[in-house]
């Protein structure tokens, strides 16, 4: 699945801050995955707690990111809730758009 620097962001504030071993599991896997490195904060011109992400080509280019689908699952649930609660503010909204629908294209017949 391929996420910007934003989406990335918004995916680490819906993932469960607390859970069984199970799902605390896969949490911290998909906080590695999601997580930026100090690499990356350095060359995407980010300010460490700064909740501002600069627009320039590296922040908004989008980059393969290998979830899980139990992580991906996780991740669905999280925002299927906020948005039954209509908690959903407009990143998330953004993201859970964006990912119901590359769900939705994984599940068309693929043309061969």
């Amino acid at each position: 699945m391929k996420l910007n620097v934003g989406e990335r962001l918004t995916l680490t504030g819906v993932i469960p801050k607390e859970g069984n071993f199970e799902t605390m599991s896969t949490v911290e896997k998909l906080k590695k995955i999601l997580y930026l490195s100090e690499e990356e904060v350095t060359a995407f011109g980010l300010e460490p707690g700064s909740p501002e992400i600069p627009v320039n080509e590296h922040t908004t280019k989008k980059i393969e990111i290998d979830i899980s689908e139990l992580g991906l699952s996780m991740i669905m649930r999280s925002l299927k809730k906020l948005d039954e609660e209509e908690k959903l503010n407009s990143f998330q909204f953004n993201v859970y758009k964006y990912l119901k629908e590359q769900e939705e294209e994984s599940k068309k017949p693929k043309k061969e």
